[in-house]
């Protein structure tokens, strides 16, 4: 009966885990792709160059997790109850490489980058940004060295 009762908390702990990872990454997951591919093409429409793209090899690594494909929590939940304790480990572990990964990292990267550098084309650059170059060396503008010469 105790064991019963620990591989039953267990399997609890387990389906509990797996279904918070869905609601924390499960949009993210359906969306990513789409994402990226949109912003890519919007950089293109916008001919900002480089265009700094992500490897197609490298884009068809991407994992597939059926479970993260789910809107409704409802049928996440169903889902997760027709597997068994083995099938729910090796869910959350899949679901566990994909939030690792390096391809996730490097499409929330390019997605921030691409969304940045759409925002300045569209927009140009602020009236109040500084060019580093106008000043001589960094900390003085050409004011101080004015004064410096006169020593």
């Amino acid at each position: 009966m105790v064991r019963y009762k620990r591989m039953q908390n267990r399997y609890n702990q387990i389906f509990e885990r797996t279904m918070r990872l869905w609601g924390l990454y499960g949009e993210e997951y359906r969306n990513i792709l789409k994402d990226y591919e949109s912003l890519l093409q919007q950089k293109r429409d916008l001919k900002i160059s480089p265009i700094n793209k992500i490897k197609e090899s490298s884009l068809r690594e991407f994992p597939i997790i059926n479970f993260l494909y789910l809107v409704d929590e409802g049928k996440a939940e169903e889902y997760l109850l027709n597997l068994t304790e083995s099938q729910l480990k090796d869910l959350m572990a899949d679901i566990d490489l994909y939030v690792d990964g390096k391809l996730r990292r490097d499409l929330l990267a390019r997605i921030t980058d691409y969304k940045q550098q759409i925002r300045l084309k569209k927009n140009g650059k602020s009236t109040y940004a500084m060019n580093p170059d106008a000043c001589g060396c960094g900390k003085k503008c050409s004011l101080h060295k004015e004064r410096e010469y006169r020593n």
